[in-house]
């Protein structure tokens, strides 16, 4: 990237984070006739390079905590979705495992109704997704805050056998 080729040649953290900031406005133009922030567009997309910019930027910026666990760079409209559900939500498999592999919360809900990313991906159906949540601690039988639902319900209802058989595996029912 850019901005890692300036730190690196110059070793120069200011201009470092100037090249930074004019890349992500750069990148904030890309996505300005698409709904929501860029970050969460870059997720939907699936611009695996947007997605892992976004993520070096907001690290830069000392608020790449902020961009995990509040709810203002979730927004897209009314919905505040995370970038993991939007990704989970859209298939991008490889965008799923970028976030995950930079300590995206694996069960932080849709600020709206309380879906989680592996609610969305039993939804869709996309059992590859499906199990790299579940690799990285996926709540299988946790309720949905709206409806009380869970993945393996929601799983059931699509009835995809193989992603319910594969949820069952991994569920831990409290009797």
């Amino acid at each position: 990237m850019l901005a890692t080729t300036v730190l690196k040649e110059n070793n120069d953290l200011k201009n470092y984070k100037n090249a930074c900031e004019v890349l992500n406005d750069f990148l904030d133009g890309l996505y300005t006739n698409v709904k929501g922030t860029s970050f969460i567009c870059a997720c939907e997309l699936g611009n695996e390079d947007h997605v892992k910019w976004f993520i070096e930027f907001y690290t830069i910026k000392g608020s790449l905590d902020h961009m995990i666990d509040e709810e203002g760079l979730y927004s897209t409209g009314n919905s505040k979705w995370t970038p993991l559900s939007v990704a989970s939500f859209y298939g991008k498999l490889n965008v799923v495992k970028i976030l995950l592999g930079h300590g995206v919360n694996v069960d932080k809900p849709r600020i709206r109704d309380g879906k989680t990313a592996l609610m969305f991906a039993c939804s869709e159906g996309n059992i590859e997704i499906i199990k790299v949540l579940i690799e990285h601690g996926a709540k299988i039988n946790e309720p949905c805050s709206q409806d009380g639902k869970t993945a393996l319900i929601l799983a059931c209802s699509q009835g995809n056998i193989e992603i319910v058989k594969h949820l069952l595996v991994h569920v831990q029912l409290k009797l």
